[in-house]
Parts: C-alpha cells; sequence; structure tokens
C-alpha cells in the first residue's frame, strides 16, 4: 500500500473549538451528522462551499490512518486573535453559536470556548492543550508516536501515526499579555519555547514567525491572507498587513532558532521580510535549509528584466492604510486546446520564483498546498455586461477596453508598498495579455462541471511542472531530479480553513490524487516538453512526491 508524508496540517484544531470540560476527541472525524442541528443556518449565513471546508474534519488521525499516512508534521496552533475577532463580528455566526450551546454542535463548537480564546492571556496554554488533546485515547486502539530520533521511526508499525511539529505562528509561544499586546518579545519567545520543550518529548522540525494578522509585527510583516474572508463578507481590515518587513527583534529570534536546530518557515511572511530574511541568512552565515510547509507558486519572477510581479498588477488603489492590488492570474502552462485559461496566484503570499530558488540552493524542503485558492483556481459566473462577479475586472481604457479578467485582490501595507518591487519603471498590466481571461474562464467551467474537477488537479499538476522547469533551468536535468527527488512534498493545509482541490478533498482521498497524477501526469510533460529525469517512472516520481522527500527531510533532522 503506497505511504504518504504531509509537511503541514491540522489535527487538534477543531478539538480547541469544543466545549473543553468534554473536549471533542481529535481521532474523530466530524461529519455532516455531527453538526447539523445548525447545518441550514451554517450554509445560509456563511455560504455552502465555505461551510462545507471549514466546518467537517480533512485530517483527523483517523482519516490519515485510513489512508496510510506515516508521518506528518503537525501544526501547533492558536488561532489570532484578529481572525477570532473579525469572526466574532459575524453576529449571526455568534447568534448561532449561543442558541445551541446545550447540543451537540454547540459541543463541537462551543461558545464558551470561543469567548475563552478570545480573552487568553496565554497562548503557549493553548499549544499545550493541543498535546493534552493527543493524549485522549483512540477508540480503535490506535496510537501516535512522537519522534525524536531516526531510529524511531518503524515503517512496518501498523495504527501508527509518526509526529513531528510545526509552530504557525510565534504568537502562539506567548505568555502574560497585557495592555492589548499580541506576542511577547523575541527574548520571552524563546524562554516560553525552551520550557515547551522541557516541558515536552516533541521534535519541532519548523516555526513560522508569523501567521495572518497583525500579532508578529514585532517579528515581521505578514503577506495578506484572508481574501477569502473578505469575499466571503466578513470585516477583516484587521487583519491587512501593517508593518515593513524584518524587523531586529524578527532577526533575533532567526538565529535563536537556528541555534536550537529549528527551521525558519517563510510561508506567511510578506514578500519584503522574504527579501530580507534571505539577506540577513547570508550575512550571519545561516545555512541551514530553508523551509515553506505549505505554500503555493505565483509562476512569475518578482524582479527580474524580463518579468516582474508589478506586470500583473492590473489595478492600485489606496485605501487608508494600505495598498489594494488587484493581480491578473499568470498563465503559464496550457493542457490540450480546452483547458488554457489555468493561471496562477500572483498574490505575495505564494512563492516567486526566487523564493524557490532559495529553497532549492538551501536543499530546502516545499509542501505544496491543496488549497484551490492558493493553486491559483477561481471561480466566475455570469461575466457579461453588468453581470460581473467580484473577483473580475473590466478594463476600461485603450487596448484594454471591454475586457474582462479574473483576478486576485490583495493589501499590501503602505511601507511596503514604497519598498523594493512594487514599483517599475513600465506601466503596470505590462503582462495582461497573459492573464486568465474571465469571459472564456466562465464559458470553461459553467459548461461542464467534470471540467472545474479537472481544472483542480490541473492547477496542482502545473505547480509540479512549474518547479520541474525551474529545476531544469537552474541546473539542467540534475534540476529536475532534485525537485522531484528532493524539494517537493505534499503540505497540504488540511482543516486550516481551506477550502481544499475536489481531488483530494481530504487526507482520506490523497490517494486519488495520486492515481490521477500518475495517469495524467505524463501527457502534461509530453504537451509541455518536459522530461523525467533519466531512470525515474511516473511511479517513482509520484513516491518521492508524496511520501519519501518528507520522509527523508524530517529523519535527517532527527
Amino acid at each position: 500500500m503506497e505511504k504518504y508524508f504531509d509537511s503541514h496540517l491540522h489535527i487538534t484544531m477543531k478539538s480547541q473549538f469544543s466545549l473543553q470540560d468534554e473536549p471533542t476527541n481529535p481521532w474523530k472525524t466530524i461529519t455532516f451528522a455531527d453538526i447539523s442541528e445548525g447545518l441550514s443556518f451554517l450554509q445560509k449565513c456563511l455560504g455552502k462551499a465555505m461551510f462545507e471546508k471549514t466546518f467537517v474534519s480533512q485530517s483527523s488521525p483517523d482519516q490519515l490512518l485510513n489512508d496510510n499516512y506515516q508521518i506528518i508534521m503537525a501544526a501547533l496552533f492558536y488561532p489570532d486573535k484578529g481572525l477570532l475577532k473579525a469572526i466574532e463580528q459575524k453576529t449571526v455566526f455568534m447568534n448561532l453559536l449561543k442558541s445551541k450551546q446545550n447540543t451537540g454542535f454547540g459541543r463541537i463548537l462551543s461558545f464558551k470556548r470561543f469567548v475563552e480564546l478570545i480573552k487568553e492571556e496565554n497562548p503557549i496554554n493553548v499549544v499545550r492543550n493541543d498535546l493534552k488533546l493527543l493524549e485522549i485515547e483512540d477508540p480503535k486502539g490506535r496510537t501516535y508516536k512522537l519522534l525524536d530520533k531516526k531510529t524511531d521511526f518503524d515503517p512496518q508499525a501498523k495504527g501508527v501515526l509518526n509526529l513531528v511539529f510545526t509552530v504557525e505562528g510565534l504568537h502562539c509561544l506567548a505568555s502574560n499579555l497585557k495592555d492589548g499586546e499580541l506576542a511577547n518579545n523575541a527574548d520571552e519567545t524563546i524562554k516560553n519555547l525552551d520550557e515547551l520543550l522541557d516541558e515536552y518529548p516533541i521534535k519541532i522540525i519548523s516555526i513560522n514567525i508569523t501567521h495572518i494578522d497583525n500579532s508578529n509585527q514585532v517579528f515581521c510583516n505578514q503577506a495578506y491572507a484572508m481574501d477569502g474572508m473578505r469575499a466571503s463578507g466578513f470585516r477583516e481590515v484587521e487583519l491587512r498587513p501593517t508593518g515593513n518587513g524584518l524587523t531586529s527583534e524578527g532577526k533575533k529570534i532567526i538565529k535563536a532558532l537556528d541555534k536550537r536546530g529549528i527551521l525558519t518557515d517563510t510561508k506567511h511572511m510578506s514578500v519584503v521580510a522574504r527579501k530580507e530574511f534571505y539577506e540577513f541568512r547570508r550575512r550571519e552565515g545561516i545555512n541551514s535549509p530553508i523551509v515553506c510547509s505549505h505554500g503555493g507558486l505565483t509562476g512569475i519572477w518578482f524582479d527580474q528584466s524580463d518579468e516582474k510581479f508589478t506586470d500583473y498588477i492590473l489595478e492600485t488603489r489606496k485605501i487608508g492604510e494600505h495598498q489594494r492590488l488587484r493581480l491578473g492570474k499568470p498563465i503559464k502552462y496550457k493542457l490540450g486546446k480546452v483547458y488554457d485559461q489555468i493561471g496562477f496566484n500572483a498574490s505575495t503570499i505564494n512563492l516567486f520564483n526566487e523564493d524557490v530558488k532559495e529553497i532549492f540552493d538551501s536543499n530546502g524542503l516545499l509542501g505544496i498546498s491543496l488549497d484551490q485558492r492558493v493553486l491559483g483556481y477561481s471561480g466566475v459566473y455570469k461575466t457579461g455586461t453588468g453581470h460581473v462577479t467580484n473577483n473580475v475586472l473590466t478594463g476600461s481604457a485603450g487596448i484594454w477596453s471591454d475586457i474582462n479578467w479574473v483576478t486576485d485582490t490583495e493589501f499590501v501595507s503602505l511601507a511596503e508598498f514604497e519598498d523594493r518591487g512594487f514599483r517599475s519603471g513600465r506601466p503596470y498590466g505590462f503582462a495582461w495579455r497573459d492573464c486568465v481571461d474571465a469571459d472564456a474562464l466562465d464559458k470553461l467551467i459553467n459548461k461542464n462541471v467534470n471540467n472545474v474537477r479537472e481544472m483542480h488537479f490541473l492547477h496542482f499538476a502545473f505547480h509540479i511542472l512549474h518547479c520541474m522547469v525551474l529545476g531544469r533551468q537552474w541546473d539542467s536535468r540534475n534540476g529536475v531530479e532534485k525537485m522531484l527527488g528532493q524539494v517537493l512534498c505534499i503540505g497540504s493545509d488540511f482543516d486550516g480553513m481551506i477550502e481544499s482541490i475536489s481531488t483530494s478533498r481530504d487526507a482520506s482521498e490523497i490517494h486519488l490524487l495520486r492515481r490521477k497524477f500518475i495517469q495524467d501526469f505524463p501527457k502534461i510533460l509530453k504537451e509541455n516538453k518536459v522530461e523525467l529525469p533519466q531512470g525515474m517512472s511516473i511511479e517513482r516520481a509520484a513516491d518521492r512526491l508524496f511520501f519519501e522527500n518528507g520522509r527523508d527531510f524530517v529523519l535527517g533532522r532527527l
């Protein structure tokens, strides 16, 4: 039976939102039936798609072991206060939690627990609770194994889920917060980390130094990550980035983590912070691998002579303390005469080619997210005059007139907008011809529902293809082999509030994604004139991508 690895997913986050006097067992897979009392209302106030992808389980240990996951990097996580407050402002949702306090739904999504999390002054205690929740036994007798050294891993063991950990944001390690503080400084954070590692026999492979709100501004600025909430009607202004790059406290903690053998995870860092991070590593002689545990690609260069990020900015507008950008979706690859409108998400939370090169050169690990939006998929409906959806921008001048583009929206701080790379000598939208056309996409995805499922897979496949193309550019056949046989893995972000691709809606369907990869990826390679490394079959490539690369990376860190 095939084996699987994942560099980033959550197995306890849903249990954190349950009634803590009687917490939901992490082993339990939450289904629609479990929350049926709030089902119709949630679909009405939050939207069916968001509900389906968020409230049922995507990566319970039961799901993971049923599809033979062997090793995972489990996220330890305290939900950002900015995120909790944005949800709290959705009055209809909070009223639902209040009204269902004494029901099965209310035990799984507890109003009392939600309030406790918002008021939490010691986020590190929530991380401790993550580990405490893992002590709850599985009714079927299966177990976790906390890996500490390479020999702890037994590939023949049955019913065992091997765990190492990642921490999603330094705010998760904060304690004794006062006067509106959202995170501690570097010294206090490291002190708390050391105490946590003394208390628990866990191996932390990597840490995100920031996350989705402004909690970690003491360390670095974050990239905007919550456009899905904005599009769903949440007030997410407080989640828009306000800082500028990497701070002195951020540099201090990066050195402290490296000293402890813990890697800095670049996911969620702003593009300016990432640039400064790479420069800082070089100055300090830090040679440890660079990790992006659950990322997507922009498909483009941030700042090269023949291609710039600004080429894909179709509209920019100052709104309050932020600059709003409307980004075209870069088309880099096609399949046949039908699937010619598959674009990447060029938002700066995703990795530019320069970022991929840093990971590649450092012998790092790049976990490909299975979130539709991160991979670049967008729905679009009724793009005719007067019926455009809010992710469609219509050109209104010169050669752009009456052209409809699918766009991604992001916000950058005014400070970073004035910084490196957000301005260029040529006009914005220079690459508009190479962006997804909304009318063409509308015809494609609304003509046949099967096209949507196929496009989900192709967005994933084109990420793998793009990395192979970059590897070939950097080191010929050896570069392609390194990408497929070392750097790439799956970093799904299951149960991280994502809308996963339909090819693998949750961990129990990862084998379907692997099967389709083996079946369809060779023809994608052929059409785009890219070859597998000599002697590597498509089955072997799948083994490396879905399991062995991640396994080898983790065991090499123990």
